[in-house]
């Protein structure tokens, strides 16, 4: 990754829960059955969840560009992953694609733009 300052676990979990305390939202609760059907990810290996309503989509990812803003990317990379709403495992790619770009997927998986495993819903697989 990059330079930046190297985070515990802690400190990223303190860097989260700041940034959800602002937005009025928590984390680390258990996902009801409705949330459970709208995990999505590729193959059983990456998961991430997609919140009901796209407003709480817009707080979640509103929250992951304020932790880039304040701590950088690697920060955020993380924060995406535990805060469920980046399934992927490298953070390059998560660096490269950029907070919109996975906003914008998350809310295109929560309108059935994209099937389960990421892909275009209209598009023969």
């Amino acid at each position: 990754m990059s330079n930046e300052k190297k985070y515990t676990r802690e400190e990223i979990k303190a860097v989260i829960d700041e940034e959800l305390h602002k937005a009025n939202m928590s984390m680390g609760k258990e996902l009801s059955m409705d949330e459970m059907e709208n995990v999505s990810g590729g193959g059983g290996y990456c998961t991430y969840v997609v919140p009901e309503t796209h407003e709480d989509i817009d707080k979640i990812w509103d929250a992951i560009e304020a932790i880039k803003q304040a701590h950088g990317m690697d920060v955020a990379f993380l924060s995406a992953k535990e805060l469920n709403a980046y399934a992927g495992e490298s953070p390059y790619r998560f660096m490269d694609y950029g907070t919109d770009y996975y906003r914008h997927r998350m809310h295109d998986r929560l309108d059935g733009k994209l099937d389960l495993n990421g892909l275009d819903a209209f598009s023969a697989h």
